[in-house]
């Protein structure tokens, strides 16, 4: 399997984000949502939205820091920094709770727990999971560019203590770049996810003795639950993706899959400036997209 040196900095990575990541976080607009599930697969890429964030104001805030974080290489302790006093002077900070009364203005669906804004904890989620998706988004309308030098994909992961096993098991994964897998499993394809995605020519497949595996017969939909704590949430589906033969009986089957709301390709069916482009290159890009990205 493939693996990187485990000093690898996602953030160092992104520190000269791609022009079309910046471009992809820009054309978001905004809709506010109670709960991260009420917005799911492809929509994501058309719209700004953080969870149980009401306030237009308040999101309008939080995404012009995270569009000058994009723009400006700033660090997460200066996103923090910027933003903390404006979410407390909006009211959109700390839990749901009544600071005179003790009683808890708004809970989670199905729950008895207080609904939480704004925290460090919650800032540094909406910091990260904003600039990979865009740097990653990014990143795959370059690749998809060069498809024709670089058809082979092939998926890296950070091999440290907090890259979770489902994880470790789809580094070095490589399979074309119209394979259908891409469509659902480039990063990232769940929270706090750091996988990357690395393009490969195929003479480097030869030299390097890769394994190019074809999804054919191993890609599938299942029903998981929204929300661990709410029950009432429903189902949604989640790509899955055999790891084990299939020929191997199916109760000792082992497979990998998304998380909810994490099923689609950063940047699926969105579509860079193609204006700002010399006319070969916008061809190539269409290409590519059609195969590999709307198959």
């Amino acid at each position: 399997m493939a693996m990187i040196d485990s000093t690898f900095d996602l953030f160092y990575a992104m520190t000269l984000p791609p022009v079309e990541a910046v471009a992809y976080f820009k054309q978001k607009g905004l809709q506010v949502s109670e709960n991260w599930y009420d917005l799911l697969g492809e929509v994501h890429s058309k719209v700004f939205t953080v969870a149980n964030c009401a306030k237009l104001d308040v999101l309008q805030s939080i995404r012009d820091e995270v569009k000058k974080a994009m723009d400006g290489n700033v660090s997460f302790s200066e996103f923090k920094k910027n933003l903390t006093p404006t979410l407390q002077a909006k009211g959109w900070w700390g839990k749901a709770i009544d600071q005179s009364t003790g009683e808890i203005t708004k809970m989670y669906p199905g729950t008895s727990r207080p609904v939480q804004y704004g925290s460090p904890w919650r800032l540094k989620l909406i910091y990260d999971q904003n600039l990979q998706t865009a740097y990653m988004a990014g990143r795959r309308a370059r690749q998809l560019e060069r498809v024709d030098s670089f058809p082979y994909w092939q998926r890296i992961e950070i091999m440290d203590a907090r890259t979770r096993p489902s994880h470790r098991v789809l580094s070095g994964l490589t399979f074309r770049y119209d394979d259908p897998y891409w469509t659902h499993f480039y990063p990232p394809d769940a929270f706090k996810c750091r996988g990357r995605v690395r393009a490969l020519s195929g003479d480097q497949v030869s030299s390097e003795k890769v394994s190019v595996s074809n999804s054919a017969g191993r890609l599938d939909f299942v029903d998981v639950p929204v929300s661990k704590t709410n029950p009432n949430a429903g189902t949604v589906k989640v790509a899955r993706y055999m790891l084990s033969s299939p020929s191997t009986p199916k109760h000792l089957r082992q497979y990998a899959q998304t998380d909810p709301g994490w099923t689609h390709a950063p940047g699926e069916g969105w579509q860079p400036n193609l204006k700002s482009y010399d006319t070969d290159l916008v061809e190539q890009y269409r290409k590519a997209f059609k195969e590999g990205g709307k198959k």
